[in-house]
């Protein structure tokens, strides 16, 4: 079947690329002067259906390609300042110009009411006023009623399915990516315009050279705007409660300057708003060590799709300082600094469902955790980005200072868990890009350095016929040191021949890191070690020299792309203790071919191949076993993983800004093959001994997914539907049975914001989901939840608004209803609200959430917060 729907995708795609006609033009005036911004729009001979359009740049250009039967076409060009023409064309690749006259009409009275969404070129405009509503304060209320964009609960920004690659006010990246800060703070109402610009090239030497297939976000601040921001004070009861929010920025063309102090125990986790959303800084980390490596664990329930205010206990301090200086007119220098201090409570109920081709098994507990979090870290930037070099230098300091405690309660016993993780790291990422002639030269060059020391302790200890002879011990002690440095240099070119681009580049990295372990046993009266199996000493090196070729092709709206990327990798291991090591040395071809399509102005077609060798990680190797959490004993003393992947990615995007409708769709297939396949002997008491197997495997992803929005703008009415599908198959290895597992995953996500009068907005919002787990083609599962969200605000007199959520989870095993309610009385005149809030009405006090594995279920319920009441009043600068 994949084979099939890959051959009809390229087949389709040549259909597309052979029909192609390729038509180019020019608009003057009566003068021979080029005039920009005039729409031009192409129908079918004798017909008024739009096929597609084009706006004129500059120097009065435009371009657009069609592809439509017949031997003619009509192109029209439209503008209020100037006549109205309609030529008629054959249908082939040609250039028509146009010569309009001034078109000047005497009207007694008319209205002007600007486009919702213009587009000039490749960049959307959305007029903000057209889509915000009175209930509205942040600039991230508004976008997300906008068409083609969507925002996540963690403040990730996408457009047609796809996360943003900048984020920009006035044209400066003032957050380095962790815009989630601007977005939620900044008032709608200092805002004009939100600009989406397509086919975004950051580096701006390299515009004309390499082009970029993804979106980045521009927000233009009216006129008279150049310090905003807003805050808000709050208290209330249930227990004793507080919101504090103080956020200003200032924007100018030279400083751009945001300052913020928050703090809240209402359940609001504003330390996201510190995340890099961004997919650039995601794409450079795939080959770094991780930020923090996960040695040690305290078992905790995964995060629920379900509002974080419902069940987060926390207490929370943030504090955040961002500074952006124009040192002269092309350099820059940026600092970001922040830190937080956040302790969270959490009690929930945990039901593990193991399943095998024989049996299941199943283990209940209860978990009362409590964690302690202070966060530090600052990042300085020093950058060049003008037409003629770039110069970028990023230093970054970061500590982590995590304490977790943890009781778990069982049929068996209760253990009580504390860990320490500590982290620390200092990196510098140095990038220039120079002309040398015709040509340009690339230097890049990355340094890190990190030390994590854990500690863990289980009191009583588990596992005790392998750690104390079959009896019982009061306290295990797990102590871990890692210590890595990593460096990675690279040199490159860039040059042009016509319509194609060579990029070879050459580069190396090498990885060094430290584990050391010791696993202790507390009896009644001595603490003595585990043993030489339950200790590590490992040193390793991992070296990587690669030559990378890279050529793309472009012509007019057809880009294609071949990466040929050459490198020979090693790995050599040696642990001290275990008197165990090894040394691999391999070299790996990882060819890629992709390509970018647009056709008829309103349609983009992305289809790509890539074949990858990996090699794991050198943090989850250790010969000796390492408590990870007291309830699982790991070793990993096999050779290190190997895996090899085919990928295929295909998007197909349509968007019609002149009638506000996007869509787009998503096909992801992998097969990946793997040596190492990892066995879990789970034991009565549900604690699992982790170890890795040379026992080849096959991993196989299909992935689709679609979104389509509609914006009608006479009832400010936004729609919207979405709708996902995967399916995971592969195998899985469990109390020495292995076995085929197959996942299953469907959501159905359709919903619709409108309002129909001025003083009432409608919102209503549905989740279908749908998960399936299977062993051997036998069901294992089959969980279906249903939520209903109503949202419903009402305006009087201007000043007073209410506001009512009402939402329905429909569960396997329980079923929730959540009401509150919301009265803000606005003072227009001094930008103040004064808030009542009632959050859970009914006093909801439990939630369930299912999720799963290759061969687990974990159904877990969440103790909620109580139904809570305070007073909040809020100022916009």
């Amino acid at each position: 079947m994949r084979y099939f729907s890959t051959c009809l995708f390229f087949f389709l795609s040549a259909a597309i690329l052979s029909g192609q006609v390729h038509y180019t033009g020019q608009v003057e005036n009566l003068k021979g002067e080029a005039l920009d911004n005039i729409n031009i729009l192409i129908y079918p001979a004798n017909s008024e259906m739009l096929l597609a359009f084009d706006v004129t740049d500059e120097k009065g250009e435009f371009q657009v390609d069609v592809n439509i039967k017949g031997d003619s076409i009509d192109i029209q060009t439209s503008s209020i300042h100037y006549e109205k023409q309609r030529k008629r064309v054959a249908n082939h690749t040609q250039h028509v110009s146009f010569k309009l006259a001034p078109d000047v009409k005497q009207l007694e009275a008319f209205t002007v009411r600007a486009a919702a969404i213009d587009r000039r070129g490749d960049t959307l405009s959305f007029m903000v006023s057209s889509f915000a509503l009175e209930k509205d304060r942040s600039i991230e209320d508004v976008i997300r009623r906008m068409p083609g964009i969507e925002v996540e609960p963690g403040g990730t920004i996408l457009y047609q399915g796809i996360p943003i690659q900048k984020f920009y006010v006035e044209g400066l990246d003032l957050m380095g990516g962790r815009y989630a800060i601007v977005s939620g703070n900044l008032p709608h109402g200092n805002v004009s315009t939100i600009e989406i610009m397509e086919n975004h090239q950051p580096v701006r030497i390299l515009e004309d050279r390499i082009s970029s297939q993804q979106a980045s976000l521009n927000i233009k601040l009216k006129r008279h705007v150049s310090i905003t921001g807003q805050g808000n004070m709050g208290a209330g009861f249930a227990p004793l409660l507080w919101d504090a929010n103080i956020t200003p920025m200032m924007f100018t063309k030279s400083i751009q300057l945001l300052a913020s102090y928050q703090a809240n125990n209402t359940g609001k986790d504003v330390s996201k708003q510190m995340r890099v959303l961004t997919p650039e800084e995601f794409a450079r980390m795939a080959e770094r060590p991780s930020e923090k490596p996960g040695l040690l664990n305290q078992p905790t329930p995964g995060l629920p799709d379900f509002n974080e205010n419902r069940y987060l206990d926390n207490n929370i301090h943030l504090v955040n300082l961002n500074g952006l200086i124009k040192l002269t007119q092309d350099l820059e220098l940026r600092a970001n600094l922040y830190f937080y201090n956040d302790y969270r409570q959490q009690e929930s109920a945990i039901k593990r469902t193991f399943y095998t081709p024989g049996d299941s098994l199943v283990f209940e507990e209860s978990i009362q955790g409590r964690e302690n979090i202070n966060y530090l870290q600052g990042e300085f930037t020093l950058s060049r980005n003008v037409k003629k070099n770039i110069l970028k230098n990023v230093l970054n300091v970061k500590g982590d200072w995590n304490n977790q405690h943890g009781l778990f309660v069982n049929d068996v016993e209760d253990v009580r868990q504390s860990l320490k993780k500590p982290f620390k790291a200092i990196s510098n990422d140095l990038k220039s890009i120079n002309p040398m002639r015709n040509h340009l030269i690339e230097f890049s060059s990355y340094i890190s350095y990190d030390y994590s020391p854990f500690e863990l302790s289980a009191k009583p200890g588990r596992f005790e016929d392998i750690l104390n002879e079959g009896n019982t011990y009061p306290q295990s002690l797990q102590n871990v040191d890692l210590q890595r440095f990593y460096a990675k240099h690279a040199a490159g070119f860039v040059f042009n021949h016509g319509k194609i681009t060579y990029t070879p580049r050459v580069g190396f990295s090498i990885r060094k890191q430290l584990l050391e372990s010791a696993l202790n046993v507390l009896t009644t009266d001595t603490l003595f070690n585990a043993g030489k199996a339950f200790a590590n000493d490992l040193e390793g090196t991992q070296t990587r020299t690669y030559l990378q070729s890279g050529v793309e092709y472009r012509d007019g709206g057809f880009t294609l792309r071949a990466s040929l990327p050459l490198s020979w990798q090693t790995i050599k291991m040696d642990d001290a203790i275990q008197e165990k090591g090894q040394f691999m040395e391999r070299l790996f071809f990882d060819p890629g071919l992709s390509f970018a399509l647009k056709f008829k102005g309103f349609w983009q077609i992305n289809g790509g191949w890539s074949f990858n060798n990996r090699l794991g990680d050198m943090d989850g190797q250790n010969y000796g076993f390492i408590l990870r959490d007291y309830r699982s004993l790991n070793q990993n003393a096999t050779p290190i993983s190997e895996t090899q992947s085919h990928r295929w990615v295909s998007y197909l995007s349509y968007k019609n800004p002149i009638t506000s409708f996007f869509s787009s769709f998503n096909y992801l297939f992998s097969n990946s093959r793997h040596n190492l396949i990892y066995s879990n002997a789970v034991y009565t008491d549900g604690s699992i001994v982790r170890q890795a197997l040379l026992i080849p495997n096959t991993s196989i992803i299909h992935s689709v997914s679609a979104q389509a929005s509609q914006f009608i703008r006479k009832m400010r009415m936004s729609i919207a539907l979405k709708v996902s599908y995967s399916n995971q198959a592969g195998k899985a290895f469990v109390n020495d049975a292995l076995y085929k597992t197959d996942n299953q995953f469907f959501q159905l996500n359709p919903s619709i914001s409108m309002q129909p009068v001025q003083w009432l907005n409608l919102e209503y919002n549905v989740k279908l989901y749908y998960l399936q787990t299977a062993i051997e083609a036998m069901k294992s599962n089959d969980i279906t939840t249903l939520t209903h969200q109503f949202v419903l605000y009402t305006l009087f007199r201007e000043k007073h608004q209410f506001g009512f959520n009402l939402e329905y989870y429909d569960q396997p095993s329980n079923n929730a209803f959540f009401a509150d309610l919301n009265y803000r009385y606005s003072i227009k005149k001094t930008k103040t609200d004064i808030e009542l809030v009632w959050n859970n009405i009914f006093n909801v006090d439990k939630y369930v959430s299912y999720q799963t594995s290759s061969f687990a279920l974990y159904e877990t319920r969440f103790y909620l917060r109580p139904a809570q009441f305070y007073v909040k009043v809020g100022f916009r600068f």
